[in-house]
């Protein structure tokens, strides 16, 4: 576990102290200014229901020369979101020819937290150009009731000495472009099993729906439960067959909630955003 509420919890360094001093708190003039478009540090969003815990991913991209090191901080908009826990990433944890980095230090602060990494401090390994690293995960709690979206966004204001945003890039700290992302909590939305097409009933044109969106390429409901008329957690042809045979050779009832409107058991935002059908 690399989370901890004091300033740092780093793993312990051996080789040249100097190679990780640019972390440190380096000279403003020591980094280039403009943002290089070939680097991208993104942070992730999550949407829950009341009660679950929120997650979020910060992900580099990267289509430039390998990378030596990184650091940035990851602010928040809003206190409501608590960091529960904070882990290095996969790609973190694997960098160094299959294994953790030289140097990793995760650091929470009064808005936000940091990460300073540096892959092999005698220069051994470094991060290949490559898509969707994973650098950490953070865990957070969110409030009990919907509010306003927690942004997340990587920053360069946090920790003493500042951590700035950065990569190590042929020994040359170098800014990258950076992506917010949001915590939210979302009531869940009610909806009807079968009713694919929301318009408030189960019926053939329901079947019709389904089959052309499986055969034809054709539109689905944002409610994405509403047509998994089995319930089974997916969306193929054996739905409309599910529903075909219930309304005509009195097959098996689709799952709750059916034939009303309602929830189905651990039910998550992601389950059904929209059922206009139902109020």
């Amino acid at each position: 576990m690399f989370f901890s509420p004091s300033r740092l919890h780093s793993r312990t360094i051996t080789g040249p102290l100097l190679s990780v001093l640019f972390f440190l708190g380096p000279p403003a003039c020591s980094i280039v200014e403009a943002q290089s478009p070939e680097y991208l540090i993104s942070a992730g969003g999550d949407t829950v229901s009341p009660g679950q815990g929120a997650f979020s991913s910060v992900r580099l991209d990267s289509a430039g020369s390998s990378i030596q090191a990184w650091s940035f901080g990851i602010c928040q908009s809003d206190p409501s979101a608590v960091l529960v826990d904070l882990q290095p990433g996969s790609t973190t944890e694997t960098v160094r020819q299959g294994a953790p980095a030289d140097f990793v230090m995760l650091s929470m602060e009064p808005e936000g937290w940091t990460m300073s990494v540096v892959v092999c401090l005698l220069g051994c390994a470094v991060l290949p150009p490559g898509s969707d690293y994973e650098l950490a995960r953070a865990e957070y709690a969110l409030p009990d009731t919907p509010g306003a979206p927690v942004e997340l966004c990587p920053c360069g204001s946090l920790g003493t000495p500042t951590i700035p945003v950065s990569v190590g890039v042929l020994g040359v700290p170098t800014v990258p472009m950076t992506g917010c992302g949001q915590l939210e909590v979302s009531a869940p939305v009610e909806f009807l099993r079968g009713d694919a097409n929301d318009d408030g009933f189960v019926d053939l044109s329901d079947g019709i729906w389904l089959l052309n969106y499986l055969f034809q390429e054709g539109p689905l409901r944002p409610c994405l439960s509403a047509a998994d008329v089995n319930g089974d957690g997916g969306i193929d042809a054996a739905d409309p067959i599910f529903l075909l045979s219930f309304i005509f050779v009195g097959g098996a009832t689709p799952p709750a909630p059916h034939p009303g409107c309602g929830l189905m058991d651990g039910q998550t935002p992601a389950d059904c955003t929209l059922h206009l059908a139902c109020p």
